[in-house]
């Protein structure tokens, strides 16, 4: 009998007619569980190159955030266990 395993990764793709790019959630096990995310973006098209810069830093002041709220919706004790975050620039 086959037991199925729980989902180690979440992948979203991001297409619009001014951006391309993909969130992934990878959940870790080593000697603790680790939540490593990561958002990848690029403009395409004229307006997307245009304003990207703007883009880039509305994402990076809200990803934190939510991803210590997803931490913490995992976590199941109401309280965050995400250690350091490091937030790459784009």
């Amino acid at each position: 009998m086959a037991v199925a395993t729980a989902p180690r990764q979440m992948r979203l793709d991001l297409d619009s007619s001014e951006l391309t790019g993909s969130l992934t959630a990878d959940i870790e096990d080593d000697e603790s569980t680790r939540l490593a995310v990561t958002l990848e973006v690029a403009s395409k098209g004229a307006m997307g190159a245009l304003f990207f810069p703007l883009i880039a830093e509305v994402i990076g002041r809200g990803l934190p955030e939510q991803v210590e709220a997803f931490a913490t919706s995992l976590n199941g004790d109401g309280e965050s266990h995400t250690g350091q975050q490091q937030i790459d620039p784009i």
